[in-house]
């Protein structure tokens, strides 16, 4: 694994933050994404900087949503001409919903149910668990595909 300095590897963790994004914030630090694995297999202060740095973009898109949401966005109405017409505020409805639908779950929450038939009986697992064991497995394959699934074990 080639060493990255602490600037680089800073670069790559403010530009994780902003962008939400792995592979844009490693070529924002002029980093291979294989690198970016490996530092986060061998080194355990480096994945929990990558772990708050996601986090912290997951935040600035959840308080993006909201306002959308709450206060709503501006929109712009012009004629033929180009020449300003109209201004609204417009809200998101399906925002809201999510954001109620993660704010409090029990309440909210979508209710459907799948059944899964056994030889000795039936279960049931809800439409949130088959979509994360989908994710998982989807997520898996992705990392076997490009030769990266020892990076698991």
């Amino acid at each position: 694994m080639a060493v990255k300095t602490d600037t680089e590897l800073q670069t790559y963790l403010d530009a994780l933050a902003e962008h939400g994004n792995v592979t844009k914030a490693a070529r924002a630090a002029g980093m291979k994404l294989k690198t970016i694995l490996q530092y986060r297999k061998a080194d355990e202060q480096f994945a929990e900087a990558e772990e708050l740095a996601q986090q912290e973009a997951a935040d600035a898109l959840e308080w993006a949503a909201r306002e959308r949401a709450v206060n709503g966005v501006e929109e712009q109405r012009y004629d033929k001409d180009g020449n300003l017409v109209a201004t609204r505020t417009v809200y998101s409805d399906s925002l809201m919903t999510l954001l109620l639908k993660g704010a409090k779950p029990d309440k909210y929450a979508d209710r459907s149910k799948a059944e899964i038939s056994n030889p000795d009986g039936s279960m049931q697992l809800d439409e949130t668990a088959i979509s994360a064991r989908l994710a998982s497995i989807v997520n898996l394959a992705k990392l076997r595909r490009s030769g990266e699934d020892d990076l698991l074990s």
